[in-house]
């Protein structure tokens, strides 16, 4: 099963060593430019790239990795003929899953750690850490694994690799947006503090925004709401177990479905 495993996706598993080398040198080449800060002449030509980058790396994993796992099996029947083998449905299953994922999994582990690894260092220029948020630390892990599982659970349900594909791409998008916009600035009420505002869009406070999570600029009211730099991997802990919560439901999904209902 493990050399099956590995004749079906080999081209995948080489695919993903390339995106890996390229996101690493884009990490390194970013880090020596400093790309990860914005100062007065702004961001490095290296750091939009990565930022870019490492946003869509989850959701690629998803649609291209996760979706056509089983999905193409199903519609092509190869599933089939591997159980009628000898080999167990539960076992083809579990190799399958546990050899792809394991992979994406250490993948993705080592991207997040490198990235927090350079954005934190003590000598890193001052750096807006929270536009980085998603790009890094366990987070970035459990986006990955969420993306992963589901395009897994819909190609055992859809039972098509394109559509499974399309479906993954716009829940993915949905959820993360969702998550984003509505959730992540009130997992702990945001700070506020006096501002005073001039007519040409400077802002004066008492604050440190210098590596703050500026939510909004109150003008009416003569405030801006923040969340500190203090709450960053408490906010990384949320939002890992929200997303790896998610991506336990889908397993138990994908596994449920493949070995009750395929046939």
């Amino acid at each position: 099963m493990i050399w099956t495993t590995w004749r079906q996706h080999r081209g995948e598993a080489l695919a993903g060593l390339g995106v890996l080398a390229v996101v690493t040198g884009l990490t390194v080449a970013t880090n020596a430019y400093r790309g990860f800060s914005l100062g007065p002449s702004g961001p490095a030509p290296v750091g939009p790239w990565l930022l870019l980058t490492l946003g869509s790396l989850p959701c690629l994993v998803g649609v291209f990795v996760g979706a056509p796992l089983l999905a193409r099996d199903l519609e092509h029947h190869t599933h089939r003929l591997v159980w009628t083998q000898g080999t167990p449905r539960g076992r083809w299953l579990g190799v399958k899953l546990a050899l792809v994922f394991g992979v994406v999994l250490v993948a993705a582990a080592g991207i997040g750690a490198l990235v927090s690894a350079f954005l934190w260092l003590p000598n890193q220029p001052v750096t807006p850490r929270w536009i980085w948020f998603d790009m890094q630390g366990p987070a970035f892990v459990a986006y990955t694994a969420f993306a992963f599982w589901f395009g897994v659970a819909a190609g055992a349900v859809i039972g098509r690799s394109y559509p499974a594909m399309a479906l993954t791409l716009v829940v993915y998008i949905a959820a993360r947006v969702l998550v984003e916009v509505l959730l992540r600035p009130h997992y702990l009420e945001a700070l506020s503090a006096p501002a005073t505002f001039t007519n040409n869009g400077g802002v004066t406070t008492g604050a440190d925004l210098s590596q703050a999570w500026v939510i909004v600029f109150d003008v009416h009211r003569g405030l801006v709401v923040y969340q500190p730099l203090e709450r960053f991997w408490l906010f990384q802990s949320i939002e890992t177990a929200l997303f790896l919560g998610l991506a336990a439901l889908l397993v138990a999904v994908a596994v449920h479905w493949t070995t009750r209902r395929v046939r």
